[in-house]
């Protein structure tokens, strides 16, 4: 059976992913090298969790990097959790 509700949160969370890479990609040389490496890893495991198709761990890792950026209301689109819906 094919839910909407998952497909609605995989996808805000590929849109999470983009703008994840995009918000480190211009911070990368502010950061320290081991903030950076942490930052890739959960982007990697947000990846993963999409490409399996896990609604629900994505979610997880996307609240995993809204909590490592400590972000301004300016990123809030950029890393917008699932979780809302």
């Amino acid at each position: 059976m094919f839910n909407w509700k998952n497909r609605r949160i995989l996808k805000q969370c590929r849109e999470s992913l983009h703008g994840g890479r995009k918000w480190l990609r211009l911070n990368r040389d502010l950061l320290p090298d081991k903030q950076v490496a942490d930052f890739q890893a959960k982007l990697d495991a947000l990846e993963v969790s999409i490409k399996a198709g896990q609604a629900k761990e994505a979610a997880a890792q996307v609240d995993k990097l809204q909590d490592s950026v400590g972000r301004s209301e300016e990123h809030t689109s950029e890393l917008q959790s699932p979780c809302n819906l």
